[in-house]
């Protein structure tokens, strides 16, 4: 290590800084602050010149000043090891940067970051001074940003010395193959998704903890399973596991594994996640949903790579990238004591965050094919969107995500197999006039005179009333009719159609509905259903449904 200690954080008067301070005191380092007016004056303090590393903040709209700031203290120590925060401003390629953070860097990053000053420190140490190096860099900086800032003018003195070489930046470039994997998988070309497969680019190919965040439906778990399949782990499981789904007394068995006579009903030794997922990616999905208790022993896997069986005294290694995942903000609920921030910065290592639907609805052109197909492999069908309900579409908020739009694809799939559909075939709530953000309004449905058993159109022909769909369960589905009611109407077809199918996918759309909605809370979504709990949970397993 360095025989420098300290580290100094320059403090432009915003929040970041102090609660930088604040997470560096409590890993049990020193830190000094450095503030702004204090570079400008050029009244830097000497405790300058022990210090192991600054941590400089760059604003890309006054790249000027923060030019300057650098500039000033390179001037009292040469080559000061620098984390550049907020923007790198285009100098990650200096010698003296040896890192840079947008957001609050994580545990493991800012170790990486003291280990990268001492590397730092140590390489210097076998060079003489490099008072024209740094000036040349800083010179470079100052033409590329075309800012008219005279650096021979901030206090560095003429110098001769041998000029370290510039680190080489690893190519972050994913082969021709891995790539067309990814974008066959996160279809999208907007900004935010290609920042989602720059990330993915970065951190592929690294053992390094990721959590992903983002709302619900987002597709969270497809960019952890990229992550897999683009690793030298490609090869070994990927496991994923649903923190929020399995019971809390069972979650310690389920990641672990049980020996025999553990606990009541462990007959025999079973393996946990973390067993199965050797040498591969365990993927822990809404770990925001994970007991204290168990944050606890996840934490310890984490550091020491180590855990045991319930049941077992015996400690068994493990090998294992873990990739987390949650749409809870993680850092609100530390604030609560509800999620460890120990384990928040050993997760956090790498975030990437998913948009939401509604922040890349340019999109749906390419989204709706892409699930179109996949869901014509199970439909043995196909539809189609014309411009107009593509859209309408665009407009919609989307709360859960690329999820409720999956289904909506199914559900128009089931109703209007072969054909295309336009805005007027569109459920209700997803029509809105092309010219606004209104919803378009449907004339009033001439309703079908209902019969005895209060059925419509003629199909009562003596079956059983549970293979019918009456009015209110269509409406339920799709509004209120328009104008055309005819053109609502479900055709017979020659080749017949098989009811009872037909209307199971009915009742599983209509249960999944209320499942999205309800966040998986079943009782929630037994209400909405208007049915009791134990009856949607029977369906639910009739239909072979998870939350």
């Amino acid at each position: 290590m360095s025989s420098k200690q300290s580290l100094v954080i320059v403090d432009n008067g915003q929040e970041f800084g102090k609660q930088l301070k604040l997470v560096l005191e409590f890993m049990g380092l020193q830190v000094n602050v450095l503030y702004v007016q204090d570079c400008i004056e050029d009244t830097i303090p000497g405790y300058i010149h022990q210090s192991r590393a600054c941590f400089v903040p760059f604003n890309e709209e006054m790249p000027e000043m923060s030019l300057q700031i650098i500039a000033r203290i390179l001037g009292e120590e040469v080559a000061m090891p620098m984390v550049l925060t907020g923007h790198m401003g285009g100098l990650e390629d200096m010698s003296f940067v040896i890192g840079g953070v947008r957001n609050m860097p994580t545990f493991d990053q800012l170790q990486q970051f003291l280990y990268a000053a001492d590397a730092h420190w140590a390489r210097l140490s076998k060079t003489v001074a490099l008072q024209s190096y740094v000036r040349e860099e800083i010179d470079t900086a100052l033409a590329e940003l075309n800012v008219s800032l005279d650096p021979t003018a901030l206090g560095f003195q003429e110098e001769s010395g041998e000029e370290l070489p510039r680190p080489k930046r690893k190519s972050r470039e994913l082969n021709a193959t891995s790539k067309q994997h990814l974008d066959e998988n996160l279809v999208g070309d907007c900004e935010a998704m290609q920042h989602v497969k720059d990330m993915i680019a970065r951190v592929h190919d690294k053992n390094a903890s990721v959590l992903i965040l983002g709302e619900s439906g987002t597709g969270k778990e497809v960019v952890a399973r990229m992550l897999h399949d683009l690793s030298p782990r490609r090869n070994k499981a990927f496991v994923p596991v649903n923190c929020g789904a399995i019971p809390a007394e069972l979650l310690e068995s389920e990641l672990f594994g049980h020996e025999k006579g553990a606990f009541t009903g462990a007959i025999a030794a079973r393996a946990g996640r973390f067993e199965i997922a050797e040498g591969g990616t365990l993927f822990l999905d809404e770990i925001g949903d994970m007991p204290l208790n168990m944050q606890v022993k996840i934490l310890r896997v984490l550091q020491e790579r180590v855990f045991e069986r319930v049941g077992s005294t015996k400690s068994k290694e493990c090998d294992v990238r873990v990739i987390a995942a949650t749409h809870r903000n993680l850092e609100e609920m530390i604030e609560k004591q509800s999620f460890r921030a120990d384990l928040f910065y050993r997760l956090n290592v790498f975030p990437i965050d998913v948009p939401a639907l509604r922040e890349r609805v340019a999109d749906l052109g390419k989204l709706v094919p892409v699930l179109v197909k996949r869901l014509a492999d199970q439909h043995k069908t196909t539809i189609g969107l014309d411009q107009d309900a593509i859209e309408s579409l665009a407009r919609h908020n989307w709360p859960c995500n690329i999820r409720e739009l999956s289904n909506l694809l199914e559900r128009l799939m089931i109703m209007y197999p072969g054909e295309v559909v336009g805005l007027r075939d569109l459920p209700q709530k997803y029509r809105y006039s092309i010219m606004g953000d209104n919803r378009v309004q449907s004339e009033a449905p001439q309703a079908a005179e209902p019969k005895a058993n209060g059925y419509t159109n003629g199909h009562s022909n003596g079956h059983d009333d549970s293979t019918h769909v009456n009015a209110d369960e269509r409406a339920a589905l799709f509004g209120p009719a328009d104008d055309e009611p005819a053109s609502n109407t479900i055709t017979l077809g020659s080749d017949g159609i098989d009811l009872k199918e037909h209307i199971a996918n009915i009742e599983k759309d209509l249960i999944q509905q209320a499942l999205d909605e309800s966040e998986g809370v079943v009782a929630r979504a037994a209400e909405l259903l208007q049915m009791r709990r134990t009856t949607l949970v029977e369906k639910m397993r009739k239909y072979d449904m998870s939350r």
